[in-house]
């Protein structure tokens, strides 16, 4: 079971990597290209709306400003936040990473954990970042992630995500019905090519089998298929729409997701550019206090 857990978190993961894309061959020889980069820098702007009537209503807008070394994968990310209105207000965060550990601002850290309703008290830390040290024994690289996205790309959902292609831009809109069909098949997919995910990524655990894919393929249908039809009814109305547009030395995207559900909605806008640095250097914070995964629970 302990297998199964590995793969249904990695489901969720690598899902989360590869978007609405993976089908369009031409959208991913376009993203091949950036992975042989040797460094990136990128800015972000990033609105956020939710509202659940009678509980709940919050607005944001987010700068981000990041570069990145993709030889070594590490990375340095300014993030800030304006709340509008009378949404609480969030801490600039500086944060650090390198493969799977995080380096984040101390003053952000007690900060969200004062907000999560967290004692700080005891949080009088020196330091002036905070080190989230990984547990995870696989080792993040270039080439793992170049071996991830290969899975991705050859995933086959069963079926089109109408995606269009004019020169070198990319649009991609999604209804609400489109976006669960798609969830389910990408999802489906990833299940029963468990056995070809990267030997990495299961963290020292056994190279998994068909038993184990049947096992998967049991506890998504029992816990998951039978309410597809009600999450497609629950957000009924919602979009999904993603314009990307790749250059020689540079990528941009405009993507928007409006959320309407029987609770409340939310909608997230992103617009960013990404450009190609020769070298990017980047130099870890030395004050640090490091926590593990355990010490945070």
């Amino acid at each position: 079971m302990k297998k199964i857990a590995i793969v249904m978190s990695l489901v969720m993961m690598i899902f989360t990597f590869s978007g609405f894309t993976s089908a369009e061959k031409a959208y991913w020889d376009e993203m091949k290209k950036i992975y042989d980069w040797e460094a990136v820098e990128s800015d972000q702007d990033i609105s956020f709306e939710l509202n659940i009537p009678g509980e709940l209503a919050v607005s944001y807008t987010m700068d981000i400003a990041s570069k990145s070394n993709m030889k070594d994968l590490t990375s340095y990310i300014e993030i800030d936040t304006k709340a509008m209105g009378f949404s609480p207000k969030v801490p600039p965060i500086k944060m650090y990473t390198k493969g799977s550990d995080i380096y984040i601002n101390t003053s952000a850290f007690v900060e969200f954990s004062k907000m999560a309703g967290i004692p700080t008290d005891k949080m009088n830390f020196a330091e002036e970042f905070i080190m989230i040290k990984s547990e995870q024994q696989a080792d993040i690289d270039q080439d793992l992630i170049k071996e991830l996205y290969a899975f991705i790309e050859n995933l086959d959902p069963k079926m089109d995500t109408g995606m269009k292609q004019d020169g070198n831009k990319f649009t991609l809109d999604l209804d609400s019905d489109k976006i669960v069909d798609l969830t389910d098949a990408y999802i489906r997919a990833l299940i029963e090519n468990i056995d070809k995910i990267p030997m990495a990524l299961l963290q020292g655990q056994p190279a998994l089998t068909e038993n184990d894919k049947q096992q998967a393929l049991q506890m998504y249908n029992a816990f998951v298929e039978p309410y597809k039809q009600i999450i497609k009814d629950s957000i009924k109305g919602s979009t999904y729409s993603d314009v990307t547009v790749f250059e020689d030395d540079k990528y941009s995207q405009k993507a928007s997701f409006d959320i309407k559900t029987t609770e409340g909605n939310a909608k997230i806008n992103i617009n960013s550019v990404s450009t190609k640095k020769d070298q990017i250097d980047i130099k870890l914070p030395s004050s640090v206090k490091v926590m593990t995964e355990a010490d945070l629970n």
